[in-house]
């Protein structure tokens, strides 16, 4: 990089840190190229590098008021660069470990529909706790369990459809679950835990039935 490229970089960020809209762009040209081929020796998926290098560029816009001095913005932008990725592989691992291990519980549980209608109607407080949980879902959340647990479709599917990337898909069905997990846990029975998946089956089915609820 000459001297000249590496003033019109510094230049850039400093119009950035200011405030100034138009430096966006230019930081995004300015970089692309060298930030792409750097991301595309951390994965393969150059989608998904192009998205990280939005997501630097958007986080830092974000905290612009707050950005430091930076002598060689490049190598800034690539350290920023390395850190959203690796943190992108570490939360969809986690996603793909946490979403296998409840595929796997929905193959072995051995409840069924009507056991769950059973113990609607008879358990007041599971019936509580199944309209507390409709009422914590959102309508997006609620579309994306459907698509995961109902219809069986694959996360690259699911983003097609909705026209959302893939991590998203995981990072809406992953939230959804987590509120599941509070709304339905019940430490004096142990299958509001263990059938998670069946009872998302049941909610689902509750949600789109009036004789339910």
């Amino acid at each position: 990089m000459s001297i000249t490229e590496r003033d019109a970089h510094s230049a850039t960020w400093q119009q950035f840190s200011r405030g100034e809209e138009e430096a966006v762009s230019e930081l995004y040209r300015q970089h692309y190229f060298a930030l792409i081929n750097y991301g595309l020796t951390l994965i393969s998926d150059r989608g998904k590098v192009n998205d990280h290098f939005m997501e630097v560029l958007l986080g830092l816009w974000d905290k612009r008021s707050r950005l430091p001095e930076v002598m060689n913005v490049r190598s800034y932008l690539m350290t920023s660069l390395r850190r959203k990725i690796l943190d992108g592989i570490k939360t969809e691992n986690r996603h793909k470990i946490i979403h296998q291990e409840l595929e796997e519980e929905l193959e072995t549980t051995q409840w069924s529909y009507e056991d769950y209608l059973v113990k609607y109607y008879s358990d007041k407080e599971f019936r509580t706790r199944i309209e507390s949980a409709l009422k914590k879902l959102s309508p997006r959340q609620l579309e994306l369990l459907q698509m995961k647990f109902y219809r069986d479709m694959d996360y690259a599917t699911i983003a097609t459809e909705c026209r959302i990337t893939k991590r998203t898909a995981y990072n809406i069905i992953y939230d959804a679950i987590k509120i599941l997990k509070v709304e339905l846990y019940d430490d004096k029975n142990s299958s509001f835990q263990i059938h998670i998946p069946g009872i998302i089956l049941f909610l689902l089915t509750a949600a789109g039935s009036k004789n339910i609820l």
